[in-house]
Parts: structure tokens; C-alpha cells; sequence
């Protein structure tokens, strides 16, 4: 691969990496607020130069502290400069140059197409997309709903709250962290330790420079270095398969309806083949029920930390199936989204990966035992033609979404009802590939199938 696009190839899904789970802070300004800027003129150098790279087109940059870094963006189209010769290493950097630098790097545009836009009135027209997405992602707020402050430089403490909310998932460290700059207030502490433990930021005398505007060429470091603490992941020595999922992985209905197979499910098989250094309660990190904002409660524990070499992603089940109100428990559009976060962080990490899609459904066995629970759930099914058509509308999106990133696909469902010769309830039944009590779950015959297609599979990456 060449140098130049190693940014672009290796983050392919970084957008994913946006925790939708954490909210930047925001400071309350007036709509009509016209701020006053203040001028710094002492920004902290960071480094020894390092001319590892060949000179940028920036004068400004070459034999610098920033000379690597301009590089990397300039290779990779991340930034422009403020003239085909000056990077400005040394000028202070807007809020909204900060953004789009920030979403040009994560590619989360192309990773959220369809997020609402945010109500800032005071952005330029060429960010209103990439801040607005930054926004739906929680990477970012405004000085207040409407107010970005899209002209206001940006200091080094709220450039690195931006960049942790971007990669905190990736950054979290299981150790105590002593943090050794004396002006991080509570505002700022947990962003600049995990940044620092990392080695994102650095500072001078004993200080971060919290409040100090930060320079174009500081952020161009900051970008840099987390781009080289992606590489580092990818490099940590990984070992074993990790299956995620719902209950089609976890197969804990085997104990009551196939014992004598309740070592030989899919998970088993491949484990088998795939699996050395994890045991049983490790590579199976299916559970029952879960749709996919359930497993990502899990997601870092149940598999990253695991630090496995090969992984499958199975859900869809649960986050289809329709509550009283009409809705579905998971919309196509947040399941899509999980699913890109879960593969990024997987593919972040050089982790081998194979998406699945689900069962098909025997309808009136599902529908039956709903109501033997209480619940006549057919009519939320009348106008999306079906549970088993329902399901599989969220089965096109696990397969649009491995075919946009170029990931491995096991079609659970085409490979059942093409070796069932059909999907009505009468034909599935018949194939013995559906187990009759609940209707969702592959009995070990379809396990069987899906073993072969997965190991197949993992044994093409």
C-alpha cells in the first residue's frame, strides 16, 4: 500500500469510530453574541524536528516539529494550506477549520450519509454537512443550540475534548492515570489524560496550555499521532475467533432442544479451526435477545479486550422485531450505524472480520408463540409484508453495508432458503433447518451449513 493513502485505506470506516454515547461540552452563548478574539503569541512546541519524511510543499513546515506531520495531511488530502507554500504552522486555527480537518480524517461523511443537520446559523455553507454530522456523532456541540462560533479560534483544550469524543472508545485505558500538567481543570481532565497516555498531546513546563489557542501545526500533530496510535493497535498480537451476536450465537437453546449437539454449533466448529487461545466462554459472545445497542453495552468487553484475530457480527433478529407502538426496536438507520461503529473498531484493530446475516423465519410458529405469551403481534407485521420479509429488510442492510466496505459476507438467509428450496413456513419446516419451538433458530443441520461458510470464509481473508 502506498504511503500516501494509508489514512484514507486504513480508516475506511473511521467515522464509525464517533461515540454516539458521549456529549461534548458546550459553553451558553447568545444567538447575536459577537465575540472578541484574543491573540496568543507563545504557542507550546511539542517536539524534536523529525525529517523521516520527505519536505512538504510547505516551506513553513520543512525543518520543523511539524514537518511529518503537514506531510501526512498534505499526502492524504486532509488539510490545505493557507497558500500553495504556507501551511501556517504557527496561526491560530478557527473552530470550523478544526471540524472539517477532524471529519475529513474520520471520512464520516461517507460513513453517515443521512444525519440530520444541525441548527448552527453561523457556518459557512462548505461545513454544514461535516459539522453536522460531527454534531449527530457527539464529537461536538456549539457555544449554544444556534451558535457555533465557526469564526472563534479554538483553544488546545477544546480541540482535544473534540478529538477525544472522536476516538475515546480506542483511547480508554484500563490503568490509573496520573496526569502531569498542572492547568487541566475537571472540564478538560479526562479527555487530555487519555489523549496524553496515548501520546496525542504533550505539553511544556509542566503545562498542557489548556486555554492557549492552538496552532494549525499542533493540530496537524495531533492528527498525526492518532493516526499512529491506530497503527500501534494494529499491530498489538491478536489470537483466537470471537463470534458476536444474539441468540442464533449464543445457541443456548441447544441445552433443551439438541443436547446431544451442544458442543457442535457453528460457534464450535469454527472455534475449532480458528479459535486457539480463547476458551468457550471467550470466542462465544452471543446473547440472548440482544439487539445491536445491547451489544455494544458489551462490545469492549465481550470482544475487544479479547484481542482476537478473527470475528463474525450476527444481529438483526431482535432490533427488527416491532414493539406495540408500531416501531421497530432498533431503526434500519441506528442499526446501520452500529454496525459500521462494531466494524470499525474491528478493522481498526487488523482484526479478520465476516458479517451474517439472519435466519429466515418460520411466521406462524413465531407468531403462535407470542400469543401463547400473551401477545398477538401478527398485525405489526400486516403492512411490512411479514415478520420473515421484515427481517430480511434488515438482512439487505447487513449486505449493503459489507458490500460498501468490502467485507466478507455470510448469508445466513440465502444459504437456508437456498438449500430449503424456498421460504415459505411449509418448505422451511421441511428442511429441518429451522428449529419448531420458537421458529427464529438454526437447528444443527443449518449449523452445520453455516460452520463450512464461515470457516470458508475466515479462511479467504
Amino acid at each position: 500500500m502506498k504511503q500516501p493513502f494509508k489514512v484514507l485505506a486504513t480508516s475506511l470506516l473511521a467515522g464509525a469510530m464517533l461515540s454516539s454515547s458521549f456529549t461534548a461540552f458546550a459553553e451558553e452563548v447568545p444567538d447575536d453574541f459577537v465575540p472578541e478574539i484574543p491573540v496568543y503569541t507563545d504557542p507550546i512546541e511539542e517536539d524534536k524536528t523529525d525529517t523521516r519524511l520527505e519536505l512538504s510543499g510547505f516551506t513553513d513546515a520543512n525543518g520543523t516539529v511539524y514537518q511529518e506531520a503537514v506531510r501526512f495531511l498534505e499526502l492524504n488530502a486532509i488539510a490545505k494550506g493557507l497558500s500553495d507554500t504556507n501551511f501556517g504552522v504557527n496561526e491560530d486555527i478557527k473552530r470550523v477549520d478544526t471540524a472539517m480537518i477532524l471529519g475529513t480524517f474520520t471520512a464520516i461523511n461517507t460513513m453517515y450519509p443521512n444525519a440530520p443537520k444541525a441548527g448552527f446559523r453561523d457556518l459557512p455553507t462548505r461545513a454544514v454537512k461535516t459539522v453536522s454530522t460531527l454534531k449527530f456523532r457527539g464529537v461536538l456541540n456549539g457555544k449554544s443550540d444556534t451558535y457555533f462560533g465557526a469564526g472563534l479560534n479554538i483553544t488546545r483544550g477544546e480541540a482535544a475534548i473534540m478529538i477525544y469524543n472522536a476516538f475515546k472508545d480506542e483511547l480508554h485505558s484500563s490503568k490509573e492515570i496520573t496526569l502531569p500538567f498542572k492547568d487541566v481543570s475537571s472540564r478538560y481532565e479526562e479527555a487530555v489524560s487519555m489523549l496524553h497516555e496515548a501520546g496525542v498531546v504533550k505539553g511544556t513546563a509542566g503545562k498542557f496550555g489548556t486555554d492557549d489557542d492552538i496552532t494549525r501545526g499542533q493540530l496537524a500533530l495531533m492528527i498525526y499521532r492518532i493516526d499512529g496510535f491506530h497503527q500501534s493497535l494494529r499491530a498489538e498480537a491478536k489470537s483466537g475467533f470471537v463470534a458476536f451476536g444474539d441468540s442464533n450465537t449464543q445457541g443456548k437453546y441447544f441445552e433443551s432442544q439438541f443436547p446431544e449437539r451442544l458442543d457442535e454449533q457453528w460457534t464450535d466448529q469454527v472455534a475449532a479451526v480458528y479459535g486457539a487461545g480463547l476458551e468457550e466462554g471467550d470466542y462465544n459472545a452471543g446473547f440472548n435477545g440482544d439487539e445491536t445497542f445491547e451489544g455494544l453495552d458489551r462490545f469492549k468487553q465481550d470482544v475487544l479486550d479479547l484481542k482476537p484475530e478473527y470475528a463474525t457480527i450476527m444481529f438483526g433478529i431482535n432490533d427488527a422485531l416491532v414493539k406495540p407502538n408500531g416501531q421497530p426496536q432498533v431503526s434500519k438507520e441506528d442499526f446501520r450505524n452500529n454496525l459500521v461503529y462494531m466494524i470499525y473498531q474491528l478493522r481498526l484493530r487488523g482484526v479478520k472480520l465476516v458479517l451474517m446475516t439472519n435466519t429466515p423465519v418460520v411466521e406462524n410458529i413465531y407468531y403462535d408463540l407470542q400469543k401463547s405469551l400473551g401477545s398477538d403481534i401478527t398485525p405489526r407485521y400486516a403492512d411490512k409484508g411479514g415478520l420473515r420479509n421484515w427481517i430480511n429488510s434488515y438482512n439487505d442492510i447487513i449486505r449493503q453495508v459489507a458490500n460498501e466496505n468490502a467485507i466478507k459476507l455470510v448469508d445466513v438467509n440465502k444459504i437456508l432458503t437456498d438449500k430449503a428450496g424456498g421460504s415459505t413456513d411449509e418448505i422451511l419446516l421441511k428442511s429441518e433447518l429451522i428449529e419448531t419451538k420458537t421458529g427464529i433458530h438454526m437447528t444443527p443441520k443449518a449449523n452445520d451449513l453455516v460452520a463450512a461458510e464461515v470457516i470458508s470464509s475466515l479462511a479467504k481473508q
